[in-house]
């Protein structure tokens, strides 16, 4: 264990094998076995073999008396050194962990069978107004601003043993309603019985905030884009690919009889769709550029385009 023969460890003393800082700790356990307060003291020390080799020992010891008289020592020693070692990389996992835990953003939370939080992340205070203090033991459906969102959730999670993003609406401490995003799966024990639920709960309110808004212009542009006079179009590889109602009004085709088509199909002349086309190339854009379209009966319309190249 010490790398020692039998006659060199015979002639050391502990205070050649023990880490200095745990010395007062063996003269106190010896002070406690003369002073009668303890017979057999255990306890955990640092000590170092021959090579300076750092050995965890677990040392059992007991005082040799004769007539009341204290004639020395007697003990076991036992190398504990890779405990040791793995009780350390326990420790800084859960401190890494721990770090992890206390400063996420989203919520993190376990629940118990029954379905109570047992775990709860401190940011819960910052979405939900509780400290994490107070959800532990609750149950999980009192947060639940609609019960049939709870139903749907523990539904999908029994069949499918998780759910990703899946969207709910959770009660502020202050009554107000807070849209999430939960992703969460079943916890099961060693015969496969569910035995908790664990998972990351993601406030969603700005990103709700963004979709209405984003809904909003495009109920706004699409209002403009049917009302408009004027004809709008994208064309991608010589194809027609979205063009405005007002195409039925400036030309006599409706959107379906001209999406899918190639452009040049509408021209008047191809020859001068080409000669535009030259001159759109040259720069990326037109402005006020005269050409004439076909309508649908046949007759020529003459247009000023506007166009703008754009990007995949």
């Amino acid at each position: 264990m010490y790398g020692y023969t039998v006659d060199e460890f015979l002639k050391l003393n502990v205070i050649d094998l023990v880490d200095p800082e745990f010395l007062p700790q063996v003269k106190q356990k010896m002070r406690e076995k003369i002073d009668g307060k303890a017979d057999t003291t255990t306890y955990e020390i640092l000590t170092y073999s021959k090579t300076g080799e750092k050995i965890w020992i677990e040392s059992s010891t007991r005082l040799i008396k004769f007539d009341n008289q204290v004639k020395g020592i007697q003990g076991i020693a036992r190398n504990i050194t890779d405990r040791k070692l793995s009780e350390d990389k326990l420790k800084q996992s859960e401190q890494k962990f721990r770090g992890v835990f206390e400063t996420i953003d989203d919520i993190y939370y376990h629940l118990n069978a029954d379905n109570t939080f047992d775990l709860v992340s401190p940011s819960c205070y910052t979405h939900l107004g509780y400290q994490s203090d107070e959800l532990l033991g609750t149950h999980i459906e009192s947060l639940y601003a609609k019960p049939e969102e709870r139903a749907d959730v523990y539904k999908k999670l029994l069949e499918d043993g998780r759910i990703l993003d899946y969207e709910i609406n959770l009660l502020h401490k202050s009554g107000s309603i807070t849209p999430f995003s939960v992703s969460a799966r079943v916890l099961f024990d060693k015969n496969g019985d569910p035995e908790g639920i664990e998972g990351i709960a993601r406030n969603i309110s700005q990103r709700k905030m963004h979709e209405r808004i984003q809904m909003t212009n495009e109920q706004r542009f699409r209002r403009i884009f049917e009302s408009i006079q004027d004809l709008y179009y994208r064309i991608e590889d010589g194809v027609i690919k979205f063009v405005s109602p007002s195409c039925k009004t400036l030309l006599g085709y409706s959107p379906e009889e001209m999406i899918g088509h190639r452009a040049e199909e509408f021209y008047c002349d191809p020859s001068a769709r080409l000669s535009m086309l030259n001159e759109f190339f040259k720069t990326g854009f037109l402005n006020d550029y005269e050409i004439d379209y076909a309508h649908k009966d046949g007759h020529p319309v003459t247009c000023s385009i506007n166009i703008n190249g754009v990007k995949k």
